[in-house]
């Protein structure tokens, strides 16, 4: 008996159910001052983040940044003629003697005459609407807002981000870029680089728009033109200085004292060698004897 109430306390404590611990609180990523990481959207899931892009965009294999979708290369963008890729976006354009239908990618052909949305003077940017007295009207494809002049259409941020890589913001002027705190505004306007692709880009471009034709290149001496820009360098006794331009004279007299027996005075390009009285120069022009 006494067996069996020992069985029948193993049966009991195995039946007994594990009291696990608690799971931490979830913590959102997206929270964060710089958005997780993520340059465009970031979607908080338990445990963890993705980040996710605006449509015309594709996420880098880093997963956090957002390269442009080449719309372009596949089926020409559903375009009839001519597909034009552009940051966060594309557009159709059409030949000579044809223009954009409504719906932005066929192409129909224009008639010679005529006051109306088939004639290829309507002036109209993106869409044009015949009116009731017979007149036009011009409407923008969506993301886009009309001009003062009722015919030209200015984008903004709602369409292909405004072409901005990154942020985009809305101005008089129209859209602004911006970029995710981790990277750096591009010369272009709209691209965003890392700091480091940041600082080799500038010293090329810095170099690639000069010539030694302008100005010796900036270069206190000799200018070679090299396929990065321009190349400066010094003649002998002269050092090129951190700014890649700057000439400056080395004071030879101050390593090994120029290499001279006695006495080394330091000149503009080079140095001299001189002997202590009593002594006379040798043929070397360094030694004394």
């Amino acid at each position: 008996m006494a067996q069996a109430r020992g069985a029948e306390g193993e049966s009991a404590a195995q039946a007994a159910p594990q009291l696990l611990p608690p799971l931490p609180a979830d913590v959102d990523e997206c929270e964060r001052e710089d958005n997780a990481g993520c340059v465009h959207e970031c979607v908080n899931i338990p445990g963890n983040y993705r980040c996710t892009c605006y449509d015309g965009f594709r996420l880098a294999h880093d997963g956090h940044n957002c390269l442009d979708l080449d719309e372009c290369s596949e089926g020409n963008g559903g375009c009839q003629q001519t597909c034009v890729n552009m940051m966060g976006s594309y557009e159709c354009f059409c030949r000579e003697g044809f223009f954009l239908s409504d719906n932005q990618h066929t192409c129909i052909q224009r008639p010679e005459e005529g006051m109306n949305c088939m004639n290829k003077n309507h002036g109209c940017a993106h869409i044009c609407r015949e009116t009731p007295k017979g007149g036009i009207a011009c409407e923008c494809r969506p993301g886009f807002e009309l001009t003062k002049n009722q015919r030209d259409c200015k984008l903004t941020c709602n369409y292909g981000n405004g072409g901005c890589q990154h942020t985009c913001d809305d101005t008089d002027q129209g859209p602004k870029c911006g970029c995710h705190v981790k990277f750096l505004l591009h010369s272009d306007g709209v691209t965003c680089i890392g700091e480091r692709h940041f600082q080799q880009h500038v010293i090329l471009e810095t170099f690639s728009n000069e010539t030694c034709a302008v100005n010796n290149g900036g270069c206190d001496s000799k200018c070679h033109d090299a396929a990065t820009g321009v190349h400066c360098s010094c003649p002998m006794g002269f050092m090129l200085q951190p700014d890649r331009k700057t000439c400056k004279d080395i004071d030879e007299c101050r390593l090994n004292n120029g290499g001279c027996d006695h006495i080394c005075r330091n000149t503009v390009g080079s140095f001299e060698c001189s002997c202590k009285k009593g002594y006379k120069l040798l043929i070397n022009e360094r030694s004394c004897q």
